[in-house]
């Protein structure tokens, strides 16, 4: 029998090291002997030794075809995008002439160097469609599909897209006039605009009666926002459960929504179409009252009732240089109405003749359907497609797969565990990570509110969440405004307290300085006529 090892070691004497693709720990050998056998990153030697054993070898030959048929798409980008195509259509009046970059870095994990690309946005406020062909096309049968990437916002995101485009393999697919109409089977990934944030999955699905497609969304999830805001990178996956019909869609390998794949309690709209619908020839009668509440026709507005808010100022009197030729007829300036009781209202009374409120008759949707097994009836995919638009630069792909294994899946995923684990090491002593030790005191939630408003991309990732649930809850948007100001309250208390102190302070002081000026003053006038007295005794005393 083979094992992953023995695949590994003839793959190894084939010439062929996995390590350029990234792969450096014992789960990844799996994925590591299959990606051998990849046409774009196959280095095969047909000088190759196979230890004089041809029966080991084929074995560990057929070990490594059968494990790499659960593999159905690969992309790392360490061989660049030759595979790939743009689109050379327009999205509108706007063509899709985004700048697509391969960024090369060697990344270290430990005592181990990996040299690592990865697919990024270039420029910001740009359209963006980049493809590669699936052939043969996957299609969607008695196994599970599983898609799984990273992605990583370098910059805060402002608005757009970062998620994939799975095209259905139609005849006139053709990569080089992809546009945002080209038809779909799945889409999935982030999508952010201010406020609206959301991983997105969406499947295209035939109707059996209408044979027209319709879009079916997934639900929000709770908290995407995470996705877009600390900046590292962060591994997405969705399952697709064939023998079961269901779904689940997993952010860092943490299931974040699972169910029925088109329940209606995942997804709005459902799959299925409700199965009645109001009757659009029925209609409400001309006689039919639905009004509950009338007006008191015994209550009339008192004789006294005064309605008017505004009266012309009895006091106001016609300027002597009016000149009516030149400045028209003079009228007196409205002013508020003393009297004035508001605004008129007769009681209401329950309406006799009430009936109730209206609704059509339901009827049988004609456009009704029932699909227990909706995965297989989904459209095979002919490619994947990054069709996006961004005000953001700086988004990275990566360690993209899909394929019918959870454990082909979990071990194209070691790289991304890799780099988290980095990326969380130099998050522990990053200034977000001060910022929260620093928030966790009273007095240090001011330090932090201060460090806020002095770091925009830290107030934006901080800050945003709040701002979100303040809009959706006035009252505790309210709450929250008063937390924020009360230090600020606080201080200008403060200082109002002090700065009225100080002045009493000042201000008695300076009485006393005045009173002792005033008393030398008079001393000095009493020794100066004594002075007058003696003058010509005293010689003059001269500074």
């Amino acid at each position: 029998t083979s094992s992953p090892e023995t695949a590994a070691h003839l793959i190894a004497a084939n010439g062929h090291s996995r390590t350029e693709d990234r792969c450096c720990s014992e789960p990844c050998v799996g994925r590591l002997a299959a990606g051998a056998y990849t046409s774009h990153r196959a280095k095969r030697s047909h000088g190759a030794v196979y230890d004089g054993n041809m029966i080991r070898w084929l074995v560990g030959l057929l070990f490594v075809v059968s494990a790499r048929a659960d593999v159905l798409f690969d992309e790392t980008f360490n061989s660049g995008i030759d595979s790939w195509t743009s689109s050379e259509a327009s999205k509108g009046d706007s063509k899709y002439d985004g700048e697509w970059k391969i960024t090369s870095e060697v990344e270290k994990f430990g005592e181990t160097s990996v040299n690592n690309s990865a697919l990024m946005i270039g420029q910001a406020s740009r359209h963006y469609c980049l493809s590669r062909q699936i052939n043969p096309p996957i299609r969607f049968g008695d196994t599970d599909i599983v898609v799984q990437y990273s992605v990583q916002f370098t910059k805060t995101m402002a608005c757009g897209g970062s998620y994939l485009k799975l095209l259905s393999a139609t005849p006139d697919l053709a990569l080089a006039s992809v546009t945002d109409t080209t038809p779909y089977t799945i889409l999935f990934g982030p999508d952010k605009c201010g406020g609206d944030q959301y991983l997105r999955f969406i499947f295209r699905f035939k109707s059996p009666v209408t044979e027209e497609y319709s879009e079916v969304h997934a639900r929000r999830i709770k908290e995407p926002h995470k996705i877009f805001r600390d900046k590292k990178t962060h591994l997405l996956t969705l399952v697709l459960k064939a023998e079961l019909n269901e779904f689940a869609m997993y952010v860092d390998e943490e299931e974040v929504m699972a169910g029925g794949l088109g329940a209606d309690d995942r997804f709005q709209p459902a799959l299925s179409p409700p199965a009645k619908i109001a009757d659009p020839e029925d209609f409400k009668p001309a006689d039919w009252v639905d009004a509950e509440f009338i007006d008191d026709p015994t209550d009339v507005k008192p004789e006294d009732w005064v309605d008017a808010e505004t009266i012309l100022d009895p006091h106001a009197t016609k300027p002597e240089d009016w000149d009516e030729d030149m400045d028209g007829e003079w009228e007196a300036p409205d002013i508020k109405n003393p009297e004035f009781k508001g605004v008129w209202r007769a009681k209401k009374i329950k309406n006799p003749e009430y009936v109730g409120p209206w609704e059509a008759k339901q009827i049988e949707n004609p456009e009704w359907f029932e699909e227990a097994e909706p995965m297989r009836k989904l459209d095979p995919i002919g490619a994947v497609t990054f069709e996006l638009w961004t005000t953001t630069s700086g988004i990275t792909f990566d360690d993209l797969i899909i394929t019918n294994s959870a454990d082909e899946a979990h071990a194209a995923a070691e790289h991304w565990r890799m780099r988290r684990a980095q990326e969380d090491e130099n998050d522990a002593v990053s200034p977000y990570a001060i910022f929260k030790k620093a928030a966790s005191a009273v007095w240090g939630k001011i330090v932090a509110l201060v460090a806020l408003f002095m770091d925009p991309e830290l107030f934006e990732r901080e800050a945003s969440p709040w701002i979100e649930q303040a809009i959706e809850n006035p009252l505790l948007g309210g709450l929250m405004g008063l937390v924020l100001l009360s230090p600020f309250i606080l201080l200008i208390s403060v200082l109002c307290c002090c700065g009225s102190s100080s002045d009493d302070v000042d201000l008695t002081a300076d009485d006393e300085l005045e009173e002792d000026e005033d008393e030398d003053e008079g001393e000095n006038e009493a020794a100066g006529e004594s002075d007058a007295s003696d003058g010509e005794k005293q010689p003059d005393q001269a500074t």
